[in-house]
């Protein structure tokens, strides 16, 4: 107590100007904090939407899509089409940050939630075509923060826990006690920017409420909706990745393997259904010998979890004018995997593959 009083007393006997600046200082980190959110990205913002979705007791999917970005525009509408107009659905896809999203997800969601009935889950063959440091949260620091941002707290600590990643305990500890103004340091300057020519506090970005718009309509949006990819795209895509060819990436796997666990326990059928890749890649794939182990490996992952299916192909290939970049699609490929995707599901659950209590 006396300690207290003592800091009390200290604070009191700072000379006005100082005690002015902390108050200020203070005033602008809550100010920060509190506008935030306006301050985020398009994709940040509807991070922030499916973060408040995951945790919310209230909302009981039927089924849930869980994927990387290239996922963001599995619309739950398609899904009820295919398999039951009154069917609850969520697509949860989230920007990429490492393997260990899905049984984080997974951990976050059971922690508030009931089971849902059905996961559709988009694990491409880029988990054995690419180095594993690109694979993994702590590979780089973009992922790390992606993470701390958008995997609600308990899920994250608990799932660094596990593995003993202490050293991303501390990490996360020292990322989110940096004062606000730091953390959005490069959203908040071209706002301040602007203020300080008079111009104002800039308009949102067109692409950007264009994707709020539709996450808050659709549950879904396009990241690239009006670009063209080109074989450049391709060619850029395998220098920054590079070496892409078949690796032993055990621990990415590991982590995927601890999800099907986690479904397992729980009770929840999970279902392998893939985005599109360009057909440029799916030729080196299908050359580099990626294709053969990635069947092998759904094959066994089949055999191990009887919760787990594939819906086939696994793999397919769209021209490369139907994405907006090396793994996006833009509108015209999106229209064409929407029903593409409407009628695999269609399909499998006449097979039997998808159960019919859907």
């Amino acid at each position: 107590m006396n300690r207290v009083h003592s800091s009390i007393s200290s604070f009191r006997r700072l000379p006005p100007a100082a005690t002015a600046a902390v108050v200020v200082c203070l005033l602008l980190e809550c100010i920060v904090a509190h506008v935030r959110p306006w301050l985020m990205d398009g994709v940040f913002q509807t991070v922030d939407i499916k973060r408040g979705m995951l945790v919310d007791s209230r909302l009981q999917e039927d089924v849930v899509f869980f994927g990387d970005s290239r996922a963001f525009s599995v619309q739950p509408k398609t899904i009820r089409r295919a398999l039951g107009p009154k069917l609850v659905v969520s697509n949860y896809s989230w920007p990429f940050i490492g393997a260990e999203a899905y049984d984080m997800m997974l951990r976050a969601y059971l922690a508030r939630k009931k089971p849902p009935k059905l996961i559709l889950v988009s694990f491409m063959p880029e988990y054995l075509s690419l180095p594993g440091k690109y694979l993994m949260m702590e590979g780089e620091d973009v992922r790390r923060i992606r993470a701390y941002n958008q995997v609600p707290t308990g899920a994250l600590l608990s799932e660094l826990a596990a593995d003993g990643n202490y050293r991303q305990i501390w990490d996360w500890f020292a990322y989110v006690s940096m004062p606000p103004s730091s953390r959005d340091r490069d959203r908040l300057l071209p706002v301040l920017k602007s203020l300080a020519f008079g111009k104002g506090i800039p308009e949102p970005k067109p692409w950007d409420v264009e994707m709020v718009r539709g996450m808050q309509t659709d549950g879904a949006y396009l990241l690239f909706p009006d670009s063209t990819a080109t074989p450049y795209d391709i060619e850029r895509f395998l220098r920054i990745y590079n070496p892409v060819k078949l690796h032993d990436n055990r621990e990415a796997l590991g982590v995927f393997e601890r999800f099907l666990k986690r479904a397992s326990q729980a009770g929840i059928q999970v279902r392998l259904a893939n985005m599109p890749i360009p057909e440029q890649t799916l030729e080196i794939y299908r050359k580099n010998g990626v294709l053969g182990r990635f069947d092998e490996l759904v094959g066994r992952w089949e055999r191990d979890y009887p919760v787990f299916r594939a819906l086939r192909p696994a793999v397919y290939a769209y021209r490369i004018d139907q994405f907006g970049d090396f793994g996006h699609l833009n509108r015209r490929g999106d229209a064409k995997f929407q029903e593409d995707l409407r009628l695999l599901l269609e399909r499998s659950l006449e097979a039997g593959i998808i159960p019919r209590a859907m």
